[in-house]
């Protein structure tokens, strides 16, 4: 969660309409996330054997859990496209000007589904090593 957070939060700037209460609006939505960590993992422990989308259903009923289930997917696909195409424009407007906006996205896609195809700890481990990477290069960043 704070790996797609933090990818979202370098392409869509959050707080904004915040102004200078911007921090306040960050950790207001930090709180907000911690609590539904929590929720997460207490709905985990109670069904280990379920996925989320599984257990929605068993705790809502077949047919409620089956909208809400769809709903919390399309939500999730939303954001993912979006977090590409906004990475994707600004790869066009900041490095690659003649490079065509498809051919980045197609490209950003591909390593996903490879990434994804390996399985989810390659995912998790590629996390791990870019979250050293970018904590590291954050002092040689010019703001």
């Amino acid at each position: 969660m704070f790996i797609f957070d933090l990818g979202t939060a370098l392409i869509v700037s959050y707080g904004i309409p915040a102004k200078k209460d911007a921090w306040l609006a960050v950790l207001l939505g930090i709180g907000g996330g911690i609590l539904l960590f929590f929720v997460y993992c207490m709905l985990f422990r109670q069904y280990p054997n379920l996925p989320l989308t599984g257990y929605v259903r068993k705790i809502f009923g077949k047919y409620l859990g089956w909208i809400i289930s769809l709903l919390y997917c399309l939500l999730f696909l939303y954001i993912t496209a979006r977090n590409v195409r906004d990475f994707g424009d600004l790869l066009t407007s900041s490095t690659l000007p003649e490079t065509p906006l498809l051919a980045i996205n197609l490209s950003l896609v591909l390593v996903i589904c490879y990434i994804i195809y390996l399985g989810i700890e390659v995912l998790g481990r590629t996390a791990e090593v870019f979250i050293v990477i970018l904590i590291l290069l954050k002092d040689w960043m010019p703001l």
